[in-house]
């Protein structure tokens, strides 16, 4: 029997458990893994180990991006680093399609594999975003890009996808053939007579966006919330000396400390805050959660449609706090 050898990138926690649902369905196959990340912590690299353990080699690239210098010599580095991988797989699994470094492995990888994509988180959803729109770059840079190899961009991309897989079932994604993975066990189950209420903020590193979104302005809305503990997302900073609600410390990213906690602790009820994680979304169809997303004007004036979105998919969202 022919064993196919397959590749799978991921760049965050959240990848590489989608990617461990995704092997579990190619029992027969192997899989080197390529890890593109910006980060790298004890979160991260518990990730990592977990999933190389289902994979034949590992290949781990730090991103750089503090400057224009910096990314594309960082660029330059990561076309060195892909002679450590023979880029001739049967099936390579993506995400990220908008990513420089997805789309120059897409470019040069061999002509007779198979491309399989599957979720970033809600940019796969979100229909107004740039996995969804984004084209070519401008003239200038597109030329810049051409010469660093990178030939193939998002919309040529799709044309190439055989299947997508997804989380999020039965919502549109970025091509129409989608196949529908189950990202959690539910062991949620019900709670007869009530039980402890656990309120947790879900956090984000909202400062990438706008240094309004500082923890003075945090605060005040766990305050005001009631919060009882605070998730923190992998990259997000937070002052703890200055935190007021205890902060849970996990290797686990927030999907599988849910499923543990909820399996351990039958009588306890969950109620999640967050602005825009699709951790929210991700363990809203569980027993015992209750998701509630709160309006940011920030986060609304760069995602214009996303809470419109959002209540299209059946959420309440907290507009005055």
């Amino acid at each position: 029997m022919t064993v196919n050898e397959n590749l799978i990138v991921c760049s965050t926690p959240l990848h590489m458990l989608i990617a461990e649902k995704i092997i579990n369905l190619y029992p027969n196959d192997l899989f080197d893994l390529l890890v593109v990340t910006d980060t790298l912590n004890k979160k991260y690299e518990f990730y990592i180990d977990r999933l190389a353990n289902r994979c034949r080699n590992l290949v781990v690239f730090k991103m750089d991006s503090s400057s224009t210098f910096n990314y594309i010599k960082n660029f330059l580095d990561f076309k060195k680093r892909l002679k450590e991988i023979k880029l001739d797989y049967a099936k390579y699994f993506v995400v990220n399609i908008t990513s420089r470094y997805v789309q120059y492995l897409i470019s040069i990888k061999g002509g007779s594999g198979d491309l399989y994509t599957f979720d970033d988180g809600l940019a796969n959803i979100y229909k107004y975003g740039s996995m969804h729109n984004e084209g070519k770059p401008s003239f200038v840079n597109n030329i810049i890009w051409n010469i660093l190899g990178v030939k193939k961009y998002s919309k040529d991309i799709k044309k190439e996808i055989k299947l997508h897989y997804t989380i999020f079932d039965g919502i549109p994604n970025i091509i129409e053939n989608v196949k529908y993975v189950s990202l959690l066990e539910d062991c949620g189950g019900n709670v007869s007579g009530g039980g402890e209420v656990r309120r947790i903020f879900l956090g984000q590193p909202l400062t990438d966006i706008s240094v309004k979104n500082n923890n003075s302005f945090l605060f005040n809305i766990l305050s005001n919330l009631k919060i009882d503990y605070y998730f923190r997302h992998p990259r997000e900073k937070i002052e703890q000396e200055n935190l007021r609600t205890s902060l849970i410390e996990t290797n686990l990213i927030f999907e599988d400390y849910i499923v543990d906690v909820l399996k351990k602790e039958d009588n306890v009820l969950f109620e999640i805050y967050t602005f825009s994680s699709s951790a929210a979304v991700n363990v809203a169809s569980l027993g015992r959660i209750k998701v509630f997303f709160i309006y940011s004007p920030i986060v609304h004036e760069n995602a214009p449609f996303l809470y419109q979105e959002i209540e299209k998919m059946g959420f309440n969202i907290i507009y005055d706090i």
